[in-house]
């Protein structure tokens, strides 16, 4: 055996026994799964109890109040309501081996909740977004015991957050009871590590670890392991001392999380013989650069959609982390690389997977409302809220924005002090007050890290506007879109620069399309489409009926078009740091917005590939920028190109290609080089005489990267001085 295999067997046996002494060790940690039957009633008695399946809600279980009311317009109806207290209990078995260890009931999310072991009350929770977690160590005797639950959708709910937030409200996922994701007993050693996390220095490619202890007694004499993949340090334990640190550093190779790159690293912490747990994290630094974001140094574009909570077959969040991982390739396929969660946080299996899909992720607390000092109560439900997401999700690299809710209100002195507050627990990502707060009229408020606004400030016309449409009640004739000659010119740099920080365009789009009726045989689940019911008998009352399907398409050909123009206008601003579109998806709630290229279920409509759609929507897009789309015979055609470039490989010195075609005739043609830099990058002009013909035509302006299937298209309209269209 040389020098060489013998040294890389000992790195072998090295850390195959370090890799048996955390198995041994996890064996330490150990759990009972409480999913499966459970009985349910409404009082703490039992009376009248019946059996229902956890995870679980009133709804999925056809518990409460059967709804019969069939006129709803407004959202989607649920077959069964339930409000108020619910109590759901079973009896539990302890092993013998379970004696004198530290025993937690986890419930990974639920609503407000009490916990009673063999009648006694052990205490209360009201977390909305993260899990309860209960400490039974005293209470759970080996043995048999009957744990009671109690779950409150009703008055336990501060009524701004129950009747407006995402988490809660009917418009979404509705006000649902129960208990959904996991259940289960969690028994480690008395002394444990209770925490474990990870700060990623990129510049130096090194996490510093920092892990808290149970307790602060009987340590002298061991010692704590802190590894990341094999590299570790060994810090010995000190009575008096609970929280420990230590800076790994990775080496100049180690791997950088990004959306192109989304690698993660495996964190330990090891006490050897007691106790060993781990964490995921990544390598990534998301900051803003800038009027733009940028994920390593290298600056990105934020391609977003909001998400409402739409789950139509469940109407509760999805807690697997497959379904978010398809919900993810699906945005990924039309391009997307971000998610705005408003007025609500998804659970841990959401940031799972965008953690290994490559998106960004702007959770928000629940709260779409006031923000002000004599609320005590909601101000104190939500501080602590928001506290908790802070140190449940903050390890995950896609966790990189964090608001405080959706278009607030109130007093700015009172959002600073939530703001310092959670940034002081995790400096890991960025903040702002909330997502269109005051509705962006107050422009940029000192202490946000970015904005995201649908404008900056007050201001005249347009100029602040930072998307491109608006109802007529909320801008003068509705806008850009709405009030503008059809051009592909218009940004929203002016308004951008109004703002020191970096401006992402909030709720982009908001274009209706007609219901497809067929969509209606998919509600199999809890929830029924009576809202397009009611919309489809008044189409066949007018003697429309038959054209319903006309309507779908065409609205949504319109709606299609409407989105690339508003899309384009912010991949043409030089300084925008992304937009959040409202949305990919259909809305069902707040008055039936079905404004989505797919369906509430993530399904394509029909109306748009998702191919097509990236050539508007995509890391790399190539732009063309012309005063208008109609032109007569003789004119010359001046158009500017341009690429927005925010992909992961450097475009300098690969060629555009542009083509003036007649219909499969190529009237014009040239080759252009794409110069150095990144982000919107002018490449040059074109200019082609219009020949004269006798009749009006449209021609297309073709653009492609060379060697790629990156291309985009613009329709043009020449008309001679009089003549037949053709």
């Amino acid at each position: 055996m040389t020098l060489l295999n013998g040294l890389k067997c000992s790195v072998f046996m090295l850390l195959m026994c370090f890799a048996l002494c955390v198995n041994g060790v996890n064996a330490r940690r150990t759990t009972v799964d409480l999913a499966g039957e459970w009985k349910f009633s409404t009082s703490l008695a039992g009376d009248s109890a019946i059996t229902v399946k956890l995870p679980g809600t009133t709804d999925t279980n056809g518990v409460g109040v059967i709804n019969d009311n069939h006129g709803e317009t407004t959202q989607l109806t649920r077959r069964t309501t339930f409000s108020g207290k619910a109590y759901y209990s079973r009896a539990v078995d302890i092993p013998a081996d379970w004696k004198g260890r530290h025993i937690t009931l986890m419930l990974e999310r639920t609503r407000p909740s009490e916990v009673w072991v063999d009648g006694a009350m052990i205490g209360s929770c009201r977390y909305l977004s993260t899990p309860h977690r209960y400490d039974l160590s005293e209470a759970l005797s080996p043995g048999r015991h009957i744990i009671t639950v109690m779950v409150d959708n009703g008055d336990a709910i501060p009524e701004q957050i129950k009747s407006s937030s995402h988490a809660c409200t009917e418009s979404t996922q509705t006000n649902w009871n129960g208990i959904i994701g996991r259940i289960e007993l969690q028994a480690v050693n008395p002394l444990h590590v209770s925490s474990l996390s990870a700060w990623p220095d990129v510049d130096s490619r090194s996490f510093k670890v920092v892990a808290d202890l149970s307790r602060d007694k009987s340590l002298n004499g061991k010692s704590m392991t802190i590894g990341v993949g094999d590299r570790r340090v060994t810090l010995p334990l000190r009575n008096g001392v609970r929280r420990y640190e230590a800076v790994v550093a990775l080496g100049d190779t180690a791997s950088l999380w990004s959306e192109w790159t989304p690698v993660r690293h495996i964190v330990t912490a090891v006490i050897p013989g007691v106790d060993s747990t781990s964490v995921k994290a990544g390598l990534r630094d998301f900051k803003a650069k800038g009027r733009q974001v940028s994920i390593n140094d290298t600056i990105t574009f934020l391609r977003g959609r909001h998400d409402a909570c739409v789950w139509p077959l469940t109407a509760h969040v999805a807690m697997d982390v497959d379904s978010w991982r398809d919900y993810f390739r699906t945005i990924k396929d039309y391009g997307l690389n971000h998610v705005r969660f408003h007025s609500w946080c998804p659970p841990e299996a959401c940031f799972e997977a965008a953690d290994m899909e490559g998106i960004y992720l702007q959770p928000e607390l629940p709260i779409w409302g006031v923000f002000s000092k004599d609320s005590e109560e909601l101000m104190q439900f939500l501080l602590e809220d928001g506290k908790r997401i802070q140190e449940e999700y903050g390890n995950h690299p896609s966790f990189v924005m964090f608001a405080l809710g959706n278009e607030l209100w109130g007093e700015i002195p009172v959002m600073s002090e939530f703001i310092e507050t959670f940034r002081g627990i995790d400096s890991r990502h960025l903040y702002a007050y909330g997502s269109n707060i005051y509705l962006g009229y107050n422009g940029h408020i000192d202490g946000e890290d970015f904005m995201v606004t649908c404008r900056v400030g007050g201001g005249d016309g347009y100029s602040t506007h930072t998307r491109a449409s608006f109802s007529f009640y909320d801008a003068d004739e509705g806008g850009y879109l709405n009030n503008t000659p059809p051009n592909t010119v218009m940004n929203f740099q002016k308004a951008v620069e109004l703002s020191p920080v970096p401006v992402v365009g909030h709720e982009t789009g908001q274009y209706q399309i007609y219901p497809d009726y067929a969509e209606m045989s998919k509600y199999t689940g809890v929830l029924r489409p009576d809202n397009f019911a009611e919309f489809k008998r008044r189409l066949e009352a007018a003697r429309l009926g038959n054209q319903a399907l006309d309507f779908h398409r065409a609205s949504g050909a319109w709606a299609v078009e409407l989105y690339r123009a508003d899309i384009e206008m912010n991949l043409r601003t030089p300084d925008m740091a992304g937009f959040q579109l409202l949305d990919l998806q259909d809305y069902p709630g707040q008055g039936t917005a079905l404004v989505g290229v797919l369906d509430a279920f993530m399904d394509n409509k029909g109306l748009v590939s998702p191919e097509e759609w990236r050539r508007w929507c995509d890391e790399v897009v190539l732009l063309a920028e012309m005063p208008r789309y109609t032109y007569n015979e003789g004119e010359m055609l001046e158009v500017d190109l341009a690429v927005a470039d925010y992909g992961n490989c450097a475009l300098a010195g690969d060629t555009l290609v542009w083509k003036l075609c007649h219909g499969d005739v190529t009237v014009e043609n040239g080759r252009m080089i794409i110069p150095e830099g990144r982000g919107l990058l002018d490449v040059g002009r074109i200019n082609v005489p219009l020949a004269t013909r006798t009749k009006a035509r449209r021609m297309d302006l073709k653009l492609e990267l060379a060697g790629s299937d990156i291309t985009n298209s613009y329709p043009l309209w020449v008309y001679p001085a009089g003549g037949e269209l053709s």
